[in-house]
């Protein structure tokens, strides 16, 4: 994982108090073509004690006070599809965080039902399309 991508997670973290369970950090494949994944700055969570649309709205609000340009992607109908992972087979909303720099600004994305992706540079249009 990217030692800068891991402080800015930290204090994203901190400043939110909240916690996650990471699913999927550094990956070689299964992800779209420029995946931050693929740089070890990324990350798939699912929340510990909230919901995600409650841990994205958090992480979004440490970001933006501190500045901080991010990638945030709300997945309402993941499904865990590891057989070893207790959540297997579960429909488990998660997020997805990286601290990829698109343009200067943060970007925010939505997967629907259908598996299509819906991109903004606002947050609340996001959290509004999964609410």
């Amino acid at each position: 994982m990217d030692p800068t991508f891991l402080m800015v997670l930290d204090v994203i973290l901190h400043d939110a108090d909240e916690r996650l369970l990471i699913t999927h950090s550094f990956s070689a494949s299964g992800h779209s073509t420029r995946s931050f994944h693929y740089k070890g700055r990324a990350i798939d969570a699912l929340p510990v004690g909230c919901t995600y649309t409650k841990l994205a709205g958090k992480i979004h609000d440490a970001a933006k006070k501190r500045g901080i340009v991010i990638g945030l992607g709300l997945y309402p109908f993941w499904e865990n599809k590891d057989p070893k992972s207790k959540f297997f087979g579960c429909p488990r909303p998660g997020i997805h965080f990286d601290n990829g720099n698109r343009n200067g600004k943060s970007t925010y994305w939505h997967r629907d039902a259908k598996g299509i992706y819906h991109y903004t540079h606002n947050f609340h249009h996001t959290l509004q399309a999964v609410a």
